[in-house]
């Protein structure tokens, strides 16, 4: 199948919110965390798009032909959410509430730390964005969790099913036009390295984001994840009992 590149990019943001739209359905619990989450990553990240990642990363055309357009906002919105949910998604967890205190100030703290480094690597020392974001989603992390290391296991947890889930949407990309990621990103400024046509940026990119977010909601809010819940366990039931 060979697609216009004009339309790849778009049909694939709509293919990889999908998901989104089946999450919020069924998990009614975490659709606050997903908004929130949404709308906390989509402005940094459509802001990172326009001044950083279109400058030596990769180059999508969007619907409109602008640098930045519908695409990128509805898959910062769906992606924040998805990422900051799979662990509980996956693993059938609900919320747990630590203790009641303030941790806004800790919370900006880390994404203030974030966006220093990212700054400081990019402008400062003009490290390529392909390395210096993923670089700065590790600092920021690393921070976090030293804060909570409780969250540990669910921040490499979330970052591999957030890495392993971004996949199938590059198979349907290049299935749709076989020419779209060496047509998309700046592939001179990349190592060239690939994994099953996947520019391995990309899902070191996926894997430090998946490791930040999966466990951001939860620091903020001081909260965990109860042990005990087993909420595909009751969801199952729920639809059986209604046969």
């Amino acid at each position: 199948m060979h697609i216009p590149l004009q339309y790849v990019y778009f049909i694939g943001s709509i293919v990889a919110s999908l998901p989104w739209l089946v999450v919020f359905f069924f998990r009614k619990d975490l659709q606050r965390e997903m908004l929130v989450m949404g709308l906390l990553f989509m402005v940094p990240a459509v802001i990172a798009e326009y001044f950083i990642w279109t400058v030596d990363y990769w180059r999508p055309i969007t619907l409109e032909g602008t640098r930045i357009g519908f695409e990128d906002i509805l898959l910062g919105f769906t992606n924040g959410g998805l990422i900051a949910i799979c662990y509980e998604f996956f693993l059938g967890k609900k919320h747990l509430l630590l203790e009641k205190k303030n941790t806004n100030v800790s919370a900006l703290f880390i994404f203030l730390l974030l966006v220093f480094v990212l700054t400081l690597l990019f402008w400062g020392f003009h490290v390529n964005s392909s390395i210096a974001t993923p670089i700065s989603f590790l600092v920021a992390v690393t921070a976090l969790l030293l804060l909570r290391r409780d969250l540990i296991v669910y921040s490499l947890v979330s970052g591999t099913i957030t890495m392993i889930g971004s996949i199938p949407v590059y198979i349907i990309l290049e299935y749709l036009s076989p020419e779209f990621v060496n047509k998309t990103w700046l592939i001179g400024n990349l190592t060239g390295i690939t994994i099953a046509g996947i520019p391995i940026e990309d899902l070191i990119y996926y894997f430090t984001l998946g490791c930040l977010l999966g466990t951001f909601y939860l620091f903020w809010k001081n909260e965990g994840l109860n042990p005990h819940s087993a909420v595909w366990h009751e969801t199952f039931k729920n639809i059986v009992d209604r046969q």
